[in-house]
């Protein structure tokens, strides 16, 4: 997480090192909920390679529609880098990883730790401790990325709840690195935070 110089506002870096305010990441919210309903109104079970591309044209369209908008009201367009950089946190978020996923595609990460919505704490391969971007901007929202990273289920391994009543999470995560990923959280351990 890096402080804009003048401002509140933080950044969050993704795995190629662009970064979205989080300004920016409220129109990646926006994106995500408009190209998820029409996801939901146009889905034909489509085998996983076409719906990705079914997706990254929705995700063109809804974001084409956005622009338009903006134009009309005066406002200017992103750059082009941030765009690329918003185009993949909508893909992200749709996977449902969300800004988990930049971290997981980073190479030199062997480990994530969160504790709510504060900065992450990252050890390298190389053994050292680095602060990271935070995973939500909430508490509540990290709660609702953890119960939706539970709920899939895929690869043979069964939805699992994450809630007061479980409040232990244990998930395999298939296709974010060759050997995949596995992930655990907790709630209530700490007082009203998921860890």
């Amino acid at each position: 997480m890096t402080p804009i110089p003048g401002t509140s506002r933080t950044t969050i870096r993704t795995a190629e090192g662009a970064q979205l305010t989080d300004a920016e990441y409220r129109i990646v919210a926006e994106l995500r909920d408009r190209v998820s309903t029409r996801l939901t109104v146009e889905d034909r079970n489509y085998a996983p390679g076409p719906r990705r591309e079914l997706t990254k044209k929705l995700i063109g369209d809804e974001y084409e529609q956005w622009l338009l908008h903006e134009a009309h009201r005066g406002r200017a367009a992103p750059a082009v880098t941030t765009e690329d950089t918003i185009f993949a946190a909508v893909l992200a978020e749709l996977d449902g990883l969300g800004r988990l996923a930049p971290l997981l595609a980073r190479l030199d990460v062997e480990d994530i730790h969160f504790e709510g919505c504060d900065p992450t704490v990252l050890r390298t391969v190389d053994g050292q401790l680095v602060a990271g971007p935070p995973i939500a901007s909430s508490d509540e929202e990290l709660e609702q990325l953890l119960r939706s990273i539970g709920s899939r289920s895929d690869g043979g391994q069964t939805s699992r709840e994450f809630s007061s009543a479980s409040p232990i999470l244990n998930v395999r995560l298939q296709g974010v690195t060759e050997l995949g990923a596995r992930l655990q959280a907790a709630m209530d351990v700490l007082p009203g935070r998921p860890g």
